[in-house]
């Protein structure tokens, strides 16, 4: 059997932000190794001490980077096993607190420290029953000194620190499920804030673009195009004869005609352009640093395309077609009269017979960049 070769951030994203969290963990638990080992040194933490302690936290980081690496974490209700860790290294730093004597204030600030790594996934329950745990831990290491009445100065020390670990591990495990909410109700209220702008900019029936962010679109076009002559092109596109289809089958029947042509008109659009239902059953092309000739090429592509397609569905004795006007936007014009000049161009296709396209041909005297080029040929 061949072992699946380790990788420092897996493939699945969810994984890997987990993967960072431990490293991030881990780089803490280097430090503090050198916090022991510093105690240590200055005779605060007997060699002993030093040993169990540094044996657990790289036994605890093994376990953790084997469990990620073989993805035996998802098994778990929360994959990230954030409480299983913090409770693991509070554990172990409860174990060093107890034996560092004149040094147990470090190490009261590093299960604090540890605690933050709870703030992004834990709530107040989650909180409290590792604060009760890791407290009951300490208790029992020093209750023999609670139950011997002749206490030192060290063994009142320890209590002091135990009675502060029950009054500070408490209220920050209150604390942070209170900033952890606090995340969580603003992560909420940004994607409401963004679902809520994507329906500001998009038509309620087809899903598409919708008028208001479509003229946005022609404009930042505009801009563009004034300042770097580059060439844009915009297509009204209208479905032929639609009020008949809503008369003969219903307007049921034309809002799935209006969804399934926005589809299909949708899928091969480039990233560079922007299309949209611009009213009713007319539907807008903004065709980016495309000249007349690419536009017109492009249009004509859609045109056969969409007169290819069956609606068995919609039980049509003919197919569905489009009439399509295209245009280029001449530089400095308001787009207005781009969109007169496009609206001009579909009334053309339609007099001429309807299920064709019309291109405007009056665009002479327009300097345009190489990037106008036709990009649809």
């Amino acid at each position: 059997m061949t072992l699946a070769p380790l990788k420092l951030y897996p493939d699945d994203p969810k994984q890997a932000v987990r993967m960072r969290r431990f490293y991030m963990g881990s780089a803490t638990a280097g430090l503090v190794i050198f916090l022991i080992s510093l105690c240590t040194w200055l005779g605060f933490i007997e060699t002993r001490v030093f040993w169990i302690a540094t044996a657990l936290i790289f036994a605890i980081m093994v376990m953790f980077f084997a469990l990620f690496q073989s993805r035996l974490n998802l098994k778990f209700r929360d994959p990230s096993l954030t409480s299983v860790q913090i409770l693991a290294a509070g554990l172990t730093m409860i174990y060093v607190m107890h034996n560092a004597g004149a040094a147990r204030g470090i190490f009261l600030i590093v299960i604090l420290m540890i605690f933050v790594f709870g703030i992004f996934r834990l709530g107040a329950r989650e909180f409290m029953q590792i604060a009760i745990l890791l407290l009951a831990a300490y208790a029992l290491l020093i209750w023999p000194r609670i139950a011997d009445r002749h206490l030192s100065s060290d063994d009142s020390l320890a209590i002091l620190y135990g009675v502060v670990l029950a009054v500070v591990l408490p209220w920050f495990a209150m604390m942070g499920a209170y900033i952890g909410r606090l995340r969580r109700q603003l992560s909420e209220s940004m994607v409401e804030l963004e679902s809520s702008q994507a329906l500001a900019v998009r038509d309620d029936l087809t899903g598409v673009y919708n008028r208001r962010y479509l003229m946005g679109a022609l404009h930042k076009e505009k801009n563009r195009g004034d300042r770097g002559g580059i060439a844009f092109s915009v297509c009204m596109i209208d479905i032929d004869f639609f009020k008949r289809i809503n008369d003969s089958k219903g307007h049921l029947v034309g809002d799935q005609v209006l969804k399934a042509l926005s589809a299909v008109l949708q899928r091969d659009v480039r990233t560079t352009d922007c299309f949209g239902r611009f009213g009713g059953e007319e539907f807008l092309l903004v065709l980016s640093e495309t000249s007349l000739e690419g536009a017109c090429v492009y249009a004509e592509r859609v045109r056969k395309e969409i007169e290819a397609l069956q609606w068995p569905e919609f039980q049509f004795d003919g197919a569905i077609t489009v009439s399509i006007g295209v245009t280029q936007y001449r530089p400095r014009e308001e787009i207005a009269t781009t969109l007169a000049r496009a609206d001009r161009a579909l009334y053309q296709a339609k007099a001429r017979g309807r299920n064709r396209i019309h291109c405007d041909r009056d665009v002479t005297n327009i300097k345009t960049t190489p990037h106008s080029k036709a990009r649809w040929a």
